[in-house]
């Protein structure tokens, strides 16, 4: 597959250890048949069907492909807000379900003063909807919503 640039399809063995990071973390599954691909540069993964094998890359020049499910990092795995949504529909732990207010201002950009008895990546929830994750730091938890997706 060659022509993605930076990107490396994962091997069964890489694809194992992000999938039982989410299990330890989020008690969550993720699709047996998904493609795992990473963004050597940022660590970044994405996820797609496993038709994409199909495709020859090699006349193209790609950054990404696929849904991008979020960061690997040295020994957790910080999910995207899709990547939330994604995990969050299968999630048993790790999961706080927060006030409609409150996810009115985390979606404007700000940290939520919460006290929660989690640790590590936390996944936001509200009666209705995933909108993303957060990690606390003391009582507050901090926003990870990107400032170009950001409400007024």
């Amino acid at each position: 597959m060659s022509g993605l640039k930076n990107l490396k399809v994962l091997k069964s063995k890489e694809i194992k250890q992000i999938r039982n990071l989410i299990r330890e973390q989020w008690g969550a599954e993720l699709d047996e048949n998904l493609v795992f691909f990473l963004n050597t540069k940022e660590n970044k993964v994405f996820i797609t069907n496993p038709e994409i094998a199909q495709i020859h890359f090699q006349n193209f020049n790609i950054n990404t492909i696929g849904l991008y499910l979020g960061e690997l990092q040295e020994k957790d795995f910080r999910p995207s807000i899709e990547g939330a949504q994604l995990i969050g529909k299968t999630a048993t732990q790790h999961v706080l379900e927060i006030a409609e207010e409150e996810a009115l201002s985390y979606l404007q950009g700000k940290d939520l003063e919460k006290e929660t008895d989690l640790e590590g990546y936390i996944i936001l929830r509200t009666k209705r909807d995933i909108i993303g994750t957060s990690i606390k730091k003391e009582n507050k938890l901090l926003n990870f919503y990107p400032k170009t997706r950001r409400l007024p």
